[in-house]
């Protein structure tokens, strides 16, 4: 599992390296902000096998 952390964080410092740094005033404005879950089809075989 710290592969895996370590390995996401690794992306995220990667895709916040290549933004473009915009300076901001005031505050940030959340009242038409949506959140979205979408559902995942079931998987057909395991990710992993039980030894």
């Amino acid at each position: 599992m710290d592969d895996v952390a370590e390995a996401v964080a690794a992306v995220k410092r990667d895709l916040i390296g290549e933004l473009l740094k915009m300076r901001r005033a005031g505050r940030t404005d959340v009242s038409d902000l949506a959140v979205c879950v979408n559902a995942l089809p079931p998987v057909s075989e395991p990710l992993y096998a039980v030894a």
